[in-house]
């Protein structure tokens, strides 16, 4: 099949992202200073869902650090992928609209990524884009820190895998 995962035929385009990986994992920040742009955060990942054909499977994890530690808010709720079909659409938007008002504590990216990689998912898709936000911030070296460190576990993640 000529559109297969791992193809390197690209399968799936959004915002300027492209992949031929076709197990999605939408990885969404919850931290409070996106809470007055939660609306906008959810209509994007929605939007991105909407991007998704009959053959991909996908998840959604939420994140946030509160004092107690990282918080977690998984759809399926059993971390697993959802194979893209209506049904799961449609119960992936429900799970974002509760998201509603829950948008608080820091950003815990790295163990976000962290568990993220514990997924069966192809490719993790961060939401919103930090490249973005950083740069209009100046705080490039954070960035790029954070970019190697997320490599870092990537290698040794795909590393585990082969």
């Amino acid at each position: 099949m000529i559109d297969e995962e791992g193809s390197n035929l690209v399968t799936f385009r959004f915002l300027g992202l492209k992949t031929d990986r076709k197990r999605i994992l939408f990885l969404v920040d919850m931290n409070r200073f996106l809470a007055p742009h939660d609306e906008l955060v959810r209509a994007t990942v929605v939007r991105a869902m909407e991007s998704l054909q009959s053959g991909y499977r996908f998840a959604i994890l939420g994140f946030q650090q509160q004092d107690s530690g990282p918080r977690y808010y998984r759809w399926p709720a059993d971390g697993s992928l959802a194979a893209m079909t209506p049904n799961a659409r449609a119960e992936a938007k429900d799970f974002l609209d509760g998201l509603a008002g829950r948008f608080q504590g820091a950003s815990s990216v790295l163990s976000a990524f962290e568990t993220a990689f514990r997924s069966d998912a192809g490719a993790i898709i961060l939401m919103p884009d930090y490249q973005k936000e950083v740069r209009s911030l100046g705080d490039l070296e954070y960035l790029e820190a954070l970019a190697g460190q997320t490599q870092a576990m990537l290698d040794r993640t795909r590393a585990g895998r082969e």
